[in-house]
């Protein structure tokens, strides 16, 4: 499993939260402590040799696609937050004003 997963992370970065994804499922399973240990220790043993490897490969961590993506303001994270959970449950509408008043509205009924 360390070994795809080593694999995974050099093409799809994504996969670097499959530990998490691990601990739900062992989670599920009631499984003891000892294997949460194991495989946590595996997992990050694998994420600190990918960064290892990345580092002496390339010279970096992340590349010049990735360097922009926390160049913005907290505040605009903010609203892509708000845009993003509208979009995941609103159909596609052109008019802003209505699409954020049912974002609040939604975002309102689920709080409730």
């Amino acid at each position: 499993m360390c070994l795809c997963y080593f694999i995974g992370m050099t093409s799809y970065e994504s996969i670097m939260l499959l530990p998490l994804m691990v601990m739900v499922i062992l989670y599920q399973r009631d499984t003891k402590r000892s294997r949460y240990a194991f495989w946590g220790i595996a997992m990050a043993a694998t994420l600190i040799l990918h960064f290892i490897v990345r580092i002496e490969i390339s010279g970096v961590i992340v590349g010049s696609y990735g360097e922009g993506f926390f160049e913005q303001r907290l505040l605009h994270y903010g609203a892509n937050l708000f845009k993003v959970t509208g979009r995941l449950f609103l159909p596609p509408i052109e008019h802003s004003i209505i699409f954020a008043t049912l974002t609040a509205l939604l975002i309102i009924s689920l709080a409730v």
